[in-house]
């Protein structure tokens, strides 16, 4: 076997040929021997640019200095070894070189490492150590513990999930608390367990009903308490935990209506803008019904609607759209008003606006259902279901129109709460969109799909996807075409933005639906969920392809998907999709970038993904109009693509004033690319950072430096070397003792571990014989120096 000079004698060896001065150093000198565990090590000083090779062959290993004449001497070699591993060791001198031969009497494996940049150390180690071998018993008798450790794991495991639930338990039941519909009471401390004594058998406790929020008119109380038997005392610290509420008697649940009737005499009541707000006697649709089979008296009534001489009966018309709009029939209702557009039919514009409402349609633009004012009663209802001004203005709004819509009909309850909860989530008032919910609804009666898609739409914004998914996927399911595609548009929503997998059957399905949508008004939504999809599967240019079909097909919606686009590109992740696919539709998606506000972050973001992909002159196209409006990041992103190009100094025009830590490490890098490493270690140290962690200390020959931060023994060992060398340090100096300072490093050099054999490489070896040339001309250049 044959090995050259290790990693740092090679860059020792380097170093002369950049133009170091090297002066003599003396090497030799006894050769030293220490006996491990396990091996056996001598210890030679030669210097790091001294050219050595290893050759091993029927018992013996020889160490040859080719051209180098040292003086070994092998006296006191033995003094701390035996003869066994290495039973003689040979050193003499010649016409070409110098030979240290180790006589081997054992089956071993010999191995060299250099240490402190001064010391070869031969190593003759047995096949299979000791040390190894006493492990095996020692990690079998150590499995029961393990299996005990993972146990106990398990169970902290365990304990850590119990302990989320009760904590989630405890925010869901102190946000019932802050709603109003559970309050805390004060109750006597908790009743102590009853004692167990041997033999007995622990009483069972029969588990409560779990209590409704809600309860109806004829409910036996609305301040029925809830109480729990205690089976934990309170916390030591005084802090409430879930056994503490479950101990005492101090929640009690209240009636919806209940609750905000109270609220609302302690709130002053909301006074109608005069012009503005609409009686509510126009928008009440409890009397707009007599009651008999919804046939008899739509037959009736339209039996009535052409008097004599077929002139159109304008009250009839009227009360034949308010019997529609009662059914939640909106289109029908219009569709009457619309047939005679020529009769004064009383509240045209109010019915109009109403059969939207009802069917979950924009109201027009400038009707009653639009108007920008905060109106009590009925009128603050259907303006918050109506879309065409905010649902939220204030508490005390919101509560006059909470108390109008308790008491409006059960069945016009139900159809608006779907709409009015969704735009409630989306305005962020997820407490009032519950209680909206809670008023609709009544325990024990069957829910309509929408309100189950509202429930739905509630839990996911409450934080529990889960839940949410499980409704919406049934829904999606069922056979009722439009609210199956809102909940499967729902669901995927849900899932993207909590970054849940969608699975195969569900893009599809989705894809499906917005293929069978096209031009209705899930047209434009159902593209942009499909894209979305793509993309996180992997398929960003199918996602893009399909926006670009979206803006050519919906003009009205293009700037929507070119965002969308745009936003799917900056969030897109090169190494799922691949970096060559991202580069393609980064740059097929230019023209869109280009069309965005210098300030927009996704600029920055998709300069700095293609700087990563070696592509910085796009880059730099990208964030040009950000760069010039000054934004911080596009002059990082800037300046990295920049150095990437090798343009030190536009680098550092690109980050301008910039302060920031990164700017800083930015800057400094900015100098090194242009070869002023000296600089960019000044750059560092004035800033307070560390010039040592990107290696310019070794760079600009600052060894003192290079010294402090060396991550190990041997490095620091050369940076000490190369000071000397340079006459920044006096050479090593015997102590107060008289020891030699060479004497004291040989010591640690055989306090060094057995250095680990790895299986050699033969690529690396093919690439050494490639190489083989140049590294031989850079060796043979610095041994040829004085």
């Amino acid at each position: 076997m044959r090995a050259g000079a290790l990693s740092v004698a090679a860059l020792a060896a380097a170093l002369p040929a950049l133009g170091l001065p090297l002066a003599a150093r003396a090497e030799g000198g006894t050769i030293r021997g220490g006996e491990h565990t396990g091996f056996t090590r001598i210890v030679l000083e030669v210097e790091p640019t001294t050219e050595w090779s290893l050759e091993t062959v029927d018992g013996r290993a020889t160490l040859h200095f080719p051209g180098r004449r040292i003086s070994f001497s092998t006296a006191g070699v033995f003094d701390k070894i035996p003869h066994i591993r290495i039973t003689d060791i040979d050193a003499e001198t010649g016409h070409d070189g110098t030979t240290v031969a180790l006589s081997i009497g054992c089956d071993c494996r010999i191995s060299t490492s250099f240490v402190g940049a001064r010391f070869l150390a031969v190593d003759v180690a047995d096949r299979t150590t000791p040390e190894l071998a006493a492990t095996e018993p020692a990690e079998a008798e150590a499995a029961p513990a393990d299996a005990s450790a993972s146990d106990k794991a398990r169970a902290l495991r365990e304990s850590h999930v119990v302990a989320d639930a009760e904590n989630a338990l405890v925010r869901q039941i102190a946000r019932a608390a802050d709603q109003g519909i559970v309050r805390f009471t004060d109750g006597a401390g908790p009743t102590p367990a009853p004692e167990m004594t041997a033999g007995s058998e622990p009483t069972p406790t029969r588990p409560l009903p779990r209590p409704s929020v809600e309860m109806t008119a004829d409910a036996a109380s609305a301040d029925q308490k809830l109480t729990r038997t205690a089976l934990h005392p309170p916390a030591a610290d005084g802090a409430t935990t879930l056994a503490d509420l479950m101990a005492q008697d101090q929640i009690s649940a209240s009636t919806v209506f209940d609750r905000d009737s109270q609220r609302a005499q302690a709130r002053p009541p909301i006074k109608p803008l005069p012009g503005a707000c609409l009686a509510d006697r126009a928008l009440d649709p409890t009397a707009w019904s007599d009651g008999t089979p919804f046939p008899e008296e739509l037959g009736h009534l339209r039996s009535h609607l052409v008097g004599e001489f077929d002139t159109p009966d304008p009250a009839v018309i009227r009360d034949t759209a308010r019997l529609y709009i009662r059914l939640g029939l909106g289109a029908e209702a219009e569709a009457t008003l619309g047939a005679f557009p020529d009769a004064k039919v009383p509240d045209r514009a109010v019915l109009l606006d109403l059969a939207r409402v009802v069917d979950d349609r924009p109201v027009t633009p400038r009707g009653p259902l639009a108007v920008d004012a905060e109106c009590p009663g009925l009128h603050g209802v259907w303006l918050a279901a109506g879309g065409a001004v905010p649902v939220w203005r204030s508490a005390a709004g919101f509560e006059a129109v909470h108390a109008a819509f308790a008491e409006m009909p059960g069945e016009l309850r139900t159809m608006l709460a779907p709409t009015l909860v969704r735009r409630l989530i989306d305005a962020g008032r997820i407490s009032e969109a519950r209680t909206i919910y809670l008023t609709a609804v009544r325990p024990g009666d069957p829910t309509s799909p929408a309100l189950q898609l509202a429930e739905a739409r509630l839990e996911a914004a409450e934080g529990r996807s889960a839940e949410a998914v499980r409704t919406m996927a049934k829904l999606a399911r069922s056979n009722q075409a439009s609210i199956s595609i809102d909940a499967l548009a729902d669901l995927v929503r849900v899932a993207l933005d909590t970054h849940l997998a969608i699975p195969e059957p569900v893009a599809t399905d989705l894809a499906t639906a917005t293929l069978q949508s096209r031009g209705s008004a899930f047209d434009g939504r159902l593209r942009g969920l499909l894209a979305e999809t793509l993309a996180q599967r992997g398929d960003l240019p199918g996602a893009l392809a399909e926006l670009r079909r979206g803006m050519s097909d919906l003009p009205a919606q293009a700037d929507t998907f070119a965002e969308l686009a745009v936003r799917l590109v900056a969030e897109a992740d090169p190494a799922m999709i691949g970096s060559a696919v991202y580069a393609e539709a980064a740059l097929g998606t230019q023209d869109l970038i280009a069309a965005t506000s210098p300030a927009d972050p996704v600029r920055a973001r998709i300069a700095s993904r293609l700087v990563d992909l070696g592509l910085p002159d796009p880059a730099l196209a990208i964030a040009a109009p950000a760069l010039a409006a000054g934004d911080e990041a596009a002059r990082m992103v800037s300046a990295r693509a920049e150095i990437a190009r090798g343009d030190g100094a536009a680098a550092r025009a690109a980050l301008g004033p910039l302060a920031s830590t990164a700017a800083i490490e930015l800057r400094a890098q900015a100098f090194a690319r242009s070869g002023d490493y000296a600089e960019a270690a000044a750059t560092l140290d004035a800033a307070g950072l560390d010039a040592t962690a990107d290696g310019y200390a070794w760079a600009s020959g600052d060894w003192a430096k290079a010294g402090e931060a060396a991550p190990d023994a041997d490095r620091a060992a050369m940076a000490r070397y190369m000071a000397a060398r340079a006459g920044d340090t006096p050479p090593p100096q015997p102590d107060a003792a008289g020891a030699d300072a060479a004497a004291l490093d040989a010591d640690a050099a055989f306090a060094e571990p057995l250095p680990s054999l790895e299986r050699p490489s033969l690529g690396a070896a093919r690439q050494l014989l490639a190489t083989g040339g140049k590294i031989g001309g850079v060796v043979e250049g610095a041994l040829a120096k004085p």
